[in-house]
Protein backbone atom coordinates (compact mmCIF):
# COMPACT_ATOMS: atom_id res chain seq x y z
CA UNK A 1 0.00 0.00 0.00
CA UNK A 2 1.38 3.38 -1.01
CA UNK A 3 1.75 5.82 1.89
CA UNK A 4 3.55 8.75 0.24
CA UNK A 5 4.22 9.76 -3.36
CA UNK A 6 6.55 12.62 -4.31
CA UNK A 7 6.31 13.90 -7.88
CA UNK A 8 8.65 16.35 -9.68
CA UNK A 9 9.60 18.06 -6.43
CA UNK A 10 11.85 21.12 -6.37
CA UNK A 11 12.85 22.94 -3.20
CA UNK A 12 14.97 25.94 -2.30
CA UNK A 13 15.07 28.11 0.79
CA UNK A 14 13.82 31.67 0.32
CA UNK A 15 17.23 33.21 0.94
CA UNK A 16 18.90 30.86 -1.57
CA UNK A 17 19.28 31.19 -5.35
CA UNK A 18 20.00 27.50 -5.98
CA UNK A 19 17.63 24.59 -5.51
CA UNK A 20 18.71 22.13 -2.82
CA UNK A 21 16.43 19.43 -4.31
CA UNK A 22 15.60 19.16 -8.02
CA UNK A 23 13.10 17.02 -9.92
CA UNK A 24 12.74 14.49 -7.09
CA UNK A 25 10.20 11.69 -7.62
CA UNK A 26 9.87 8.69 -5.27
CA UNK A 27 7.41 6.81 -3.12
CA UNK A 28 7.12 5.17 0.29
CA UNK A 29 5.04 2.04 0.75
CA UNK A 30 3.76 0.28 3.87
CA UNK A 31 6.53 -1.61 5.65
CA UNK A 32 9.39 0.02 3.69
CA UNK A 33 12.78 0.40 5.35
CA UNK A 34 14.57 3.27 3.59
CA UNK A 35 18.02 4.65 4.41
CA UNK A 36 19.00 8.11 3.14
CA UNK A 37 22.66 8.90 2.41
CA UNK A 38 24.49 11.90 1.01
CA UNK A 39 27.01 14.58 1.90
CA UNK A 40 26.36 17.04 4.72
CA UNK A 41 24.21 19.84 3.32
CA UNK A 42 22.97 17.75 0.38
CA UNK A 43 19.33 18.01 1.47
CA UNK A 44 18.71 14.85 3.55
CA UNK A 45 17.19 16.61 6.56
CA UNK A 46 15.32 18.99 4.24
CA UNK A 47 13.66 16.01 2.55
CA UNK A 48 12.53 14.65 5.93
CA UNK A 49 11.08 18.05 6.84
CA UNK A 50 9.17 18.03 3.54
CA UNK A 51 7.89 14.52 4.29
CA UNK A 52 6.58 15.54 7.71
CA UNK A 53 5.09 18.73 6.17
CA UNK A 54 7.26 21.18 8.12
CA UNK A 55 8.29 22.62 4.75
CA UNK A 56 6.33 23.11 1.52
CA UNK A 57 7.78 22.25 -1.91
CA UNK A 58 8.82 25.16 -4.10
CA UNK A 59 7.46 23.17 -7.04
CA UNK A 60 5.97 19.70 -7.45
CA UNK A 61 3.78 17.74 -5.06
CA UNK A 62 3.80 15.44 -2.02
CA UNK A 63 0.77 13.14 -1.86
CA UNK A 64 0.04 11.53 1.52
CA UNK A 65 -2.64 8.86 1.64
CA UNK A 66 -5.71 9.83 3.66
CA UNK A 67 -5.63 8.54 7.21
CA UNK A 68 -1.86 8.04 7.28
CA UNK A 69 -0.01 9.29 10.35
CA UNK A 70 3.65 10.29 10.34
CA UNK A 71 6.00 10.61 13.34
CA UNK A 72 9.40 12.30 13.20
CA UNK A 73 12.47 12.22 15.44
CA UNK A 74 14.58 15.23 14.38
CA UNK A 75 18.36 15.42 14.55
CA UNK A 76 18.14 17.91 17.43
CA UNK A 77 16.07 15.56 19.61
CA UNK A 78 18.19 16.61 22.59
CA UNK A 79 16.13 19.80 22.62
CA UNK A 80 12.85 17.88 23.05
CA UNK A 81 13.07 17.89 26.84
CA UNK A 82 9.47 19.12 27.10
CA UNK A 83 8.38 15.79 25.58
CA UNK A 84 10.03 13.92 28.45
CA UNK A 85 8.34 16.10 31.07
CA UNK A 86 8.06 14.68 34.55
CA UNK A 87 10.62 11.95 33.87
CA UNK A 88 13.33 14.60 34.18
CA UNK A 89 15.37 15.19 31.02
CA UNK A 90 18.39 16.26 33.03
CA UNK A 91 18.71 12.75 34.46
CA UNK A 92 18.65 10.96 31.09
CA UNK A 93 21.61 10.31 28.79
CA UNK A 94 21.35 10.93 25.04
CA UNK A 95 20.66 7.23 24.48
CA UNK A 96 17.95 7.13 27.15
CA UNK A 97 16.27 10.15 25.55
CA UNK A 98 16.22 8.42 22.16
CA UNK A 99 14.67 5.29 23.65
CA UNK A 100 12.04 7.29 25.53
CA UNK A 101 11.07 9.39 22.51
CA UNK A 102 10.92 6.39 20.17
CA UNK A 103 8.72 4.46 22.58
CA UNK A 104 6.46 7.49 22.85
CA UNK A 105 6.32 7.77 19.04
CA UNK A 106 5.38 4.13 18.53
CA UNK A 107 2.66 4.32 21.18
CA UNK A 108 0.66 6.50 18.75
CA UNK A 109 0.79 3.66 16.16
CA UNK A 110 2.09 5.75 13.20
CA UNK A 111 2.16 4.41 9.63
CA UNK A 112 5.50 6.12 8.90
CA UNK A 113 8.43 7.01 11.17
CA UNK A 114 11.12 9.48 10.05
CA UNK A 115 14.46 9.32 11.91
CA UNK A 116 17.18 11.95 11.39
CA UNK A 117 20.56 10.72 12.67
CA UNK A 118 19.17 8.88 15.72
CA UNK A 119 22.56 7.24 16.45
CA UNK A 120 24.41 10.50 17.14
CA UNK A 121 24.32 10.08 20.94
CA UNK A 122 24.10 6.30 21.13
CA UNK A 123 26.78 3.88 22.22
CA UNK A 124 27.09 0.40 20.67
CA UNK A 125 24.43 -1.11 22.96
CA UNK A 126 22.07 1.76 22.15
CA UNK A 127 22.64 1.32 18.41
CA UNK A 128 21.95 -2.41 18.69
CA UNK A 129 18.73 -1.60 20.60
CA UNK A 130 17.71 0.82 17.82
CA UNK A 131 18.28 -1.83 15.14
CA UNK A 132 16.07 -4.32 17.01
CA UNK A 133 13.43 -1.62 17.57
CA UNK A 134 13.27 -0.82 13.86
CA UNK A 135 13.22 -4.51 12.99
CA UNK A 136 10.13 -5.30 15.05
CA UNK A 137 7.85 -2.27 14.49
CA UNK A 138 5.19 -2.52 11.74
CA UNK A 139 5.49 1.10 10.56
CA UNK A 140 7.46 2.10 7.48
CA UNK A 141 10.78 3.70 8.46
CA UNK A 142 12.91 6.33 6.73
CA UNK A 143 16.26 6.83 8.46
CA UNK A 144 19.14 9.20 7.82
CA UNK A 145 22.34 7.65 9.14
CA UNK A 146 26.10 7.68 8.56
CA UNK A 147 26.46 4.31 10.32
CA UNK A 148 26.99 1.57 7.73
CA UNK A 149 26.05 -1.21 10.16
CA UNK A 150 22.70 0.47 10.84
CA UNK A 151 22.03 0.94 7.13
CA UNK A 152 22.88 -2.70 6.46
CA UNK A 153 20.72 -3.96 9.30
CA UNK A 154 17.72 -1.64 8.91
CA UNK A 155 17.40 -0.66 5.23
CA UNK A 156 16.13 -2.62 2.24
CA UNK A 157 16.32 0.44 0.00
CA UNK A 158 18.85 3.30 -0.14
CA UNK A 159 18.01 6.80 -1.31
CA UNK A 160 21.09 8.77 -2.33
CA UNK A 161 20.93 12.56 -2.60
CA UNK A 162 23.72 14.02 -4.72
CA UNK A 163 23.81 17.42 -6.45
CA UNK A 164 20.12 17.90 -5.71
CA UNK A 165 19.13 14.64 -7.41
CA UNK A 166 17.64 11.60 -5.69
CA UNK A 167 18.58 8.10 -6.85
CA UNK A 168 16.93 4.92 -5.53
CA UNK A 169 18.89 1.68 -5.01
CA UNK A 170 17.20 -1.55 -3.96
CA UNK A 171 18.98 -3.37 -1.14
CA UNK A 172 20.99 -2.42 1.96
CA UNK A 173 24.10 -0.25 2.13
CA UNK A 174 26.54 -2.95 1.00
CA UNK A 175 24.35 -3.60 -2.05
CA UNK A 176 24.19 0.15 -2.74
CA UNK A 177 27.99 0.41 -2.60
CA UNK A 178 28.35 -2.47 -5.04
CA UNK A 179 25.78 -0.97 -7.43
CA UNK A 180 27.54 2.40 -7.23
CA UNK A 181 30.89 0.77 -7.97
CA UNK A 182 29.36 -1.11 -10.92
CA UNK A 183 27.87 2.15 -12.21
CA UNK A 184 31.22 3.89 -11.91
CA UNK A 185 32.99 1.03 -13.74
CA UNK A 186 30.44 1.12 -16.56
CA UNK A 187 30.84 4.87 -16.88
CA UNK A 188 34.62 4.54 -16.79
CA UNK A 189 34.43 1.98 -19.60
CA UNK A 190 31.97 4.10 -21.59
CA UNK A 191 34.21 7.15 -21.09
CA UNK A 192 37.23 5.22 -22.41
CA UNK A 193 35.27 4.02 -25.45
CA UNK A 194 33.95 7.52 -26.13
CA UNK A 195 37.47 8.95 -25.84
CA UNK A 196 38.77 6.43 -28.40
CA UNK A 197 35.85 7.22 -30.69
CA UNK A 198 36.65 10.94 -30.57
CA UNK A 199 40.29 10.15 -31.43
CA UNK A 200 39.20 8.08 -34.44
CA UNK A 201 36.88 10.85 -35.65
CA UNK A 202 39.63 13.47 -35.22
CA UNK A 203 41.95 11.24 -37.27
CA UNK A 204 39.28 10.93 -39.97
CA UNK A 205 38.89 14.73 -40.08
CA UNK A 206 42.64 15.21 -40.50
CA UNK A 207 42.68 12.58 -43.25
CA UNK A 208 39.85 14.26 -45.22
CA UNK A 209 41.41 17.69 -44.89
CA UNK A 210 44.82 16.39 -46.03
CA UNK A 211 43.26 14.69 -49.05
CA UNK A 212 41.32 17.84 -49.90
CA UNK A 213 44.53 19.89 -49.70
CA UNK A 214 46.37 17.43 -51.97
CA UNK A 215 43.53 17.57 -54.47
CA UNK A 216 43.83 21.34 -54.58
CA UNK A 217 47.54 21.10 -55.43
CA UNK A 218 47.19 18.18 -57.89
CA UNK A 219 46.88 18.92 -61.63
CA UNK A 220 45.23 15.89 -63.25
CA UNK A 221 45.98 14.83 -66.81
CA UNK A 222 42.91 14.95 -69.13
CA UNK A 223 41.96 12.97 -72.18
CA UNK A 224 42.00 15.07 -75.39
CA UNK A 225 39.84 14.45 -78.42
CA UNK A 226 41.23 14.32 -81.93
CA UNK A 227 39.89 17.82 -82.51
CA UNK A 228 41.79 19.09 -79.48
CA UNK A 229 38.85 19.31 -77.07
CA UNK A 230 38.48 17.53 -73.72
CA UNK A 231 36.58 14.31 -73.42
CA UNK A 232 33.18 14.77 -71.80
CA UNK A 233 34.16 12.68 -68.78
CA UNK A 234 37.11 15.02 -68.12
CA UNK A 235 35.32 18.31 -68.64
CA UNK A 236 34.52 20.50 -65.64
CA UNK A 237 36.41 21.33 -62.41
CA UNK A 238 36.95 17.82 -61.14
CA UNK A 239 39.49 18.56 -58.40
CA UNK A 240 37.38 21.35 -56.93
CA UNK A 241 34.33 19.09 -56.77
CA UNK A 242 36.29 16.36 -55.01
CA UNK A 243 37.95 18.86 -52.64
CA UNK A 244 34.63 20.45 -51.72
CA UNK A 245 33.08 17.08 -50.95
CA UNK A 246 35.97 16.12 -48.68
CA UNK A 247 35.84 19.47 -46.83
CA UNK A 248 32.05 19.18 -46.28
CA UNK A 249 32.59 15.65 -44.97
CA UNK A 250 35.29 16.92 -42.58
CA UNK A 251 32.97 19.73 -41.34
CA UNK A 252 30.20 17.21 -40.67
CA UNK A 253 32.61 15.05 -38.69
CA UNK A 254 33.77 18.06 -36.65
CA UNK A 255 30.16 18.78 -35.65
CA UNK A 256 29.79 15.18 -34.58
CA UNK A 257 33.02 15.36 -32.61
CA UNK A 258 31.68 18.31 -30.60
CA UNK A 259 28.59 16.31 -29.61
CA UNK A 260 30.66 13.26 -28.76
CA UNK A 261 33.03 15.39 -26.66
CA UNK A 262 30.08 16.77 -24.66
CA UNK A 263 28.92 13.22 -23.93
CA UNK A 264 32.50 12.23 -23.06
CA UNK A 265 32.86 15.08 -20.53
CA UNK A 266 29.46 14.26 -19.00
CA UNK A 267 30.62 10.68 -18.47
CA UNK A 268 33.91 11.88 -17.00
CA UNK A 269 32.12 14.18 -14.52
CA UNK A 270 29.80 11.36 -13.43
CA UNK A 271 32.62 8.91 -12.61
CA UNK A 272 33.04 8.39 -8.86
CA UNK A 273 36.62 9.31 -8.05
CA UNK A 274 38.21 7.80 -4.94
CA UNK A 275 41.17 9.85 -3.79
CA UNK A 276 43.56 8.04 -1.49
CA UNK A 277 45.42 10.14 1.05
CA UNK A 278 48.40 9.29 3.20
CA UNK A 279 48.94 10.30 6.81
CA UNK A 280 52.68 10.64 7.39
CA UNK A 281 54.19 8.98 10.45
CA UNK A 282 56.98 10.24 12.68
CA UNK A 283 59.22 7.24 12.08
CA UNK A 284 59.83 6.03 15.65
CA UNK A 285 61.64 2.68 15.89
CA UNK A 286 60.39 1.83 19.40
CA UNK A 287 58.64 -1.54 19.62
CA UNK A 288 56.21 -0.58 22.42
CA UNK A 289 54.79 2.94 22.26
CA UNK A 290 52.38 2.70 25.21
CA UNK A 291 52.09 0.42 28.23
CA UNK A 292 49.31 0.78 30.80
CA UNK A 293 49.29 -1.69 33.69
CA UNK A 294 46.65 -2.18 36.40
CA UNK A 295 45.16 1.31 36.08
CA UNK A 296 42.58 2.45 38.65
CA UNK A 297 40.67 5.73 38.41
CA UNK A 298 37.65 7.09 40.28
CA UNK A 299 35.74 10.35 40.04
CA UNK A 300 34.16 10.96 43.40
CA UNK A 301 32.23 7.83 44.36
CA UNK A 302 32.23 6.45 40.83
CA UNK A 303 35.00 4.06 39.91
CA UNK A 304 35.60 4.29 36.15
CA UNK A 305 38.70 2.10 35.71
CA UNK A 306 39.35 -1.00 37.76
CA UNK A 307 42.73 -2.57 36.99
CA UNK A 308 42.78 -1.71 33.28
CA UNK A 309 45.86 -2.76 31.26
CA UNK A 310 46.82 -2.09 27.63
CA UNK A 311 49.97 -2.20 25.52
CA UNK A 312 50.34 -0.71 22.04
CA UNK A 313 53.07 -1.85 19.66
CA UNK A 314 54.54 0.08 16.74
CA UNK A 315 52.14 0.08 13.78
CA UNK A 316 49.24 -1.41 15.77
CA UNK A 317 45.71 -0.04 15.27
CA UNK A 318 43.36 -0.36 18.26
CA UNK A 319 39.65 0.46 18.52
CA UNK A 320 38.28 1.17 22.01
CA UNK A 321 34.56 0.37 22.27
CA UNK A 322 32.03 0.08 25.04
CA UNK A 323 29.03 1.83 26.62
CA UNK A 324 29.03 5.53 27.40
CA UNK A 325 30.67 6.28 30.74
CA UNK A 326 32.81 3.12 30.86
CA UNK A 327 36.09 5.08 30.80
CA UNK A 328 37.17 5.12 27.13
CA UNK A 329 37.90 8.86 27.02
CA UNK A 330 39.52 8.64 30.45
CA UNK A 331 42.02 6.09 29.07
CA UNK A 332 42.95 8.47 26.25
CA UNK A 333 43.45 11.36 28.68
CA UNK A 334 45.63 9.21 30.94
CA UNK A 335 47.84 8.33 27.93
CA UNK A 336 48.15 12.01 26.96
CA UNK A 337 48.80 13.07 30.55
CA UNK A 338 45.64 15.15 30.99
CA UNK A 339 44.46 12.86 33.79
CA UNK A 340 46.59 11.18 36.46
CA UNK A 341 45.42 7.69 37.47
CA UNK A 342 44.79 6.90 41.14
CA UNK A 343 47.18 3.95 40.83
CA UNK A 344 48.88 1.81 38.21
CA UNK A 345 51.74 2.24 35.78
CA UNK A 346 51.79 4.43 32.66
CA UNK A 347 54.75 4.11 30.31
CA UNK A 348 55.25 5.92 26.97
CA UNK A 349 58.27 5.59 24.72
CA UNK A 350 60.20 8.88 25.18
CA UNK A 351 61.03 9.18 21.49
CA UNK A 352 57.49 9.22 20.11
CA UNK A 353 55.44 12.15 18.86
CA UNK A 354 51.80 11.85 19.88
CA UNK A 355 48.78 13.53 18.30
CA UNK A 356 45.48 13.74 20.19
CA UNK A 357 42.11 14.55 18.63
CA UNK A 358 39.04 15.32 20.73
CA UNK A 359 36.02 16.97 19.14
CA UNK A 360 36.02 20.71 19.70
CA UNK A 361 39.42 20.73 21.41
CA UNK A 362 41.24 22.85 18.82
CA UNK A 363 40.95 26.61 18.89
CA UNK A 364 40.03 27.61 15.36
CA UNK A 365 40.47 31.25 14.27
CA UNK A 366 37.06 32.38 13.04
CA UNK A 367 38.36 35.18 10.81
CA UNK A 368 40.90 33.01 8.94
CA UNK A 369 40.18 31.12 5.71
CA UNK A 370 40.27 27.32 5.89
CA UNK A 371 43.14 26.85 3.45
CA UNK A 372 45.23 29.66 4.98
CA UNK A 373 44.80 28.17 8.45
CA UNK A 374 45.90 24.71 7.31
CA UNK A 375 48.68 25.59 4.84
CA UNK A 376 50.02 29.03 5.90
CA UNK A 377 50.96 29.82 2.29
CA UNK A 378 53.03 26.66 1.83
CA UNK A 379 52.15 25.38 -1.67
CA UNK A 380 53.06 21.73 -1.01
CA UNK A 381 51.13 21.77 2.27
CA UNK A 382 48.18 23.43 0.52
CA UNK A 383 48.01 20.59 -2.01
CA UNK A 384 47.98 18.00 0.79
CA UNK A 385 45.39 20.01 2.73
CA UNK A 386 43.12 20.15 -0.32
CA UNK A 387 43.40 16.36 -0.69
CA UNK A 388 42.41 15.79 2.94
CA UNK A 389 39.60 18.35 2.78
CA UNK A 390 38.33 16.81 -0.46
CA UNK A 391 38.10 13.38 1.19
CA UNK A 392 36.05 15.04 3.93
CA UNK A 393 33.75 16.61 1.30
CA UNK A 394 35.09 20.17 1.62
CA UNK A 395 35.89 21.10 -1.96
CA UNK A 396 36.07 23.92 -4.47
CA UNK A 397 35.57 27.47 -3.25
CA UNK A 398 34.53 26.23 0.20
CA UNK A 399 38.24 26.04 1.15
CA UNK A 400 38.34 29.86 0.94
CA UNK A 401 35.50 30.35 3.40
CA UNK A 402 36.28 31.87 6.79
CA UNK A 403 36.21 29.31 9.58
CA UNK A 404 33.75 31.41 11.58
CA UNK A 405 31.09 30.94 8.87
CA UNK A 406 31.25 27.12 8.99
CA UNK A 407 28.77 24.74 10.59
CA UNK A 408 29.81 22.65 13.61
CA UNK A 409 30.28 19.64 11.32
CA UNK A 410 32.49 21.57 8.90
CA UNK A 411 34.60 22.93 11.77
CA UNK A 412 35.08 19.38 13.00
CA UNK A 413 36.30 18.40 9.52
CA UNK A 414 38.82 21.26 9.56
CA UNK A 415 40.09 19.92 12.92
CA UNK A 416 40.44 16.44 11.43
CA UNK A 417 42.28 17.79 8.36
CA UNK A 418 44.66 19.72 10.64
CA UNK A 419 45.27 16.55 12.60
CA UNK A 420 45.91 14.49 9.43
CA UNK A 421 48.55 16.98 8.27
CA UNK A 422 50.67 16.30 11.37
CA UNK A 423 53.40 13.66 11.48
CA UNK A 424 52.91 11.44 14.53
CA UNK A 425 54.12 8.08 15.78
CA UNK A 426 50.93 7.58 17.79
CA UNK A 427 47.57 9.11 16.97
CA UNK A 428 44.77 9.11 19.55
CA UNK A 429 41.24 9.90 18.41
CA UNK A 430 38.13 10.30 20.55
CA UNK A 431 34.98 9.77 18.45
CA UNK A 432 36.32 11.41 15.26
CA UNK A 433 33.43 10.15 13.10
CA UNK A 434 30.51 12.10 14.60
CA UNK A 435 30.23 14.67 11.82
CA UNK A 436 31.48 12.52 8.94
CA UNK A 437 29.11 11.23 6.26
CA UNK A 438 29.58 7.68 5.03
CA UNK A 439 31.97 8.32 2.12
CA UNK A 440 34.10 10.62 4.30
CA UNK A 441 34.21 7.91 6.99
CA UNK A 442 35.37 5.39 4.41
CA UNK A 443 38.14 7.70 3.14
CA UNK A 444 39.28 8.49 6.70
CA UNK A 445 39.19 4.78 7.55
CA UNK A 446 41.44 3.94 4.56
CA UNK A 447 43.86 6.73 5.47
CA UNK A 448 44.18 5.46 9.05
CA UNK A 449 44.59 1.87 7.87
CA UNK A 450 47.48 2.97 5.64
CA UNK A 451 49.13 4.95 8.46
CA UNK A 452 52.47 3.36 9.35
CA UNK A 453 52.38 4.55 12.95
CA UNK A 454 50.08 3.37 15.77
CA UNK A 455 46.53 4.51 16.46
CA UNK A 456 44.04 4.28 19.32
CA UNK A 457 40.49 5.27 18.36
CA UNK A 458 37.38 5.48 20.52
CA UNK A 459 34.39 4.71 18.29
CA UNK A 460 30.82 3.40 18.30
CA UNK A 461 30.95 2.73 14.55
CA UNK A 462 31.22 -1.08 14.41
CA UNK A 463 32.00 -1.17 10.67
CA UNK A 464 34.82 1.34 11.13
CA UNK A 465 36.24 -0.62 14.09
CA UNK A 466 36.17 -3.92 12.17
CA UNK A 467 37.70 -2.46 9.00
CA UNK A 468 40.37 -0.29 10.60
CA UNK A 469 41.56 -2.06 13.75
CA UNK A 470 44.05 -4.87 14.25
CA UNK A 471 42.54 -5.26 17.71
CA UNK A 472 39.20 -4.25 19.24
CA UNK A 473 39.31 -3.62 22.99
CA UNK A 474 35.81 -3.72 24.46
CA UNK A 475 35.49 -2.05 27.86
Amino acid sequence: MQLVKITDLYFKYQESIDYILENVSCEINAGDRIGIVGSNGSGKSTLLKLLCLKLDPTEGSIFIRNGNSTACLPQDYQSLDFEIGEYGAEFLSGGEKVKFLLRKIISDDPDLILLDEPTNHLDVKGIEWLEKFIGRIPAAVVIISHDRSVLNSCADEIWEIENGQLSVYKGNYDTYEKLKADESNRRQKAYGEKKEQVKRLESAVRDRKNRAEKNEKFKPSRSVKKNGGLCKADSGKVKFVRSGHLMRSAKALESRIEKERELMYELKDSIVKKTKVRINSGGSKSRFLVKLFNIFKSFGQKQVLNGFSLSVERGEKIALTGPNGCGKSTILKIITGEIIPDSGEVSLSPSIKTGYFAQGSAELPGDEKIIDFLAHGDRALENRARLFLGCLNIRGDTVFRKIGTLSAGQKSKVEIALFMLGEYDLIILDEPMSHLEVNARTAFEEALRGFEGSAIVVTHDRTFAQNFADRIVEM
